[in-house]
């Protein structure tokens, strides 16, 4: 379990969303009070929480744009905390993969981001229900990434390359097949795999055009913040995994 991950992966969101910078974007529907573009109050984001989110954790007190302005930081962790990591079960999800999850959900949707976790664990119909359960997170944490290493987009390829120690080319050769097999865990491949899926669901989003430099971006830096939370293996075990590749 990674629940000491939490104040990382809100430092990490928060980061990306701005920090403290508000947010008057009208073009976002989360800066309109009614969640829609155009409709209610345009009251603005901070630290990535948005106007209809504030509006709810605040009730009954009225939420204004000066309130949006001046959104305290820790009861955007408290939001993102209960909302997100609980709600997504992130502290059931090893470390890297808490964080993948966490912050695509809170960016694009959990129920968006669980799903994603879902499809690429294998559910299909009523189970891909947006629902990070038992059944998820059993599957999660018996699930063997290695059998998807050809599919990895050659920036995920290389991510992971890096990840192993070998010549980062995005070339997928036996030097790359070997390492990967040989090294003593693989939540770094699931993180890879969830960099894909992510990328390609904001490039089917409708904002694509207008955020999309910025969401590519993300799923950079998502990916390598993830894949920094993994712990490396002994010096002996990573050496034995460069042998047995070379």
């Amino acid at each position: 379990m990674t629940a000491t991950n939490l104040s990382i992966c809100a430092t990490f969101t928060f980061g990306q969303e701005g920090d403290e910078t508000v947010s008057l974007d009208e073009h976002d529907p989360g800066c309109w009070s009614s969640g829609i573009v155009g409709v209610g109050e345009l009251l603005g984001t901070r630290y990535g929480v948005s106007a209809p989110e504030a509006i709810k954790w605040l009730a009954p007190a009225v939420v204004t744009a000066q309130t949006m302005a001046e959104f305290p930081r820790d009861t955007a962790t408290a939001i993102f905390g209960q909302n997100y990591f609980q709600a997504m079960r992130c502290g059931d999800m090893a470390a890297g993969i808490d964080l993948s999850v966490c912050d695509h959900g809170f960016n694009a949707g959990a129920t968006t981001s669980v799903k994603l976790l879902q499809r690429i664990l294998g559910f299909q119909g009523p189970d891909l229900d947006g629902w990070s359960g038992p059944q998820t997170i059993a599957a999660l944490q018996s699930f063997n990434p290695f059998s998807y290493l050809r599919k990895l987009s050659a920036q995920s390829l290389m991510a992971a390359q890096a990840h192993v120690g070998v010549t980062a080319d995005g070339k997928l050769g036996p030097v790359t097949i070997g390492a990967v097999q040989a090294w003593p865990e693989r939540t770094f491949l699931t993180c890879c795999l969830l960099a894909d899926a992510q990328l390609a669901d904001y490039e089917g989003d409708a904002g694509w055009a207008r955020y999309g430099h910025g969401w590519s971006n993300r799923v950079s830096a998502r990916l390598q913040a993830a894949l920094a939370l993994i712990p490396k293996p002994a010096p002996d075990d990573a050496s034995m995994a460069q042998e047995v590749a070379a």
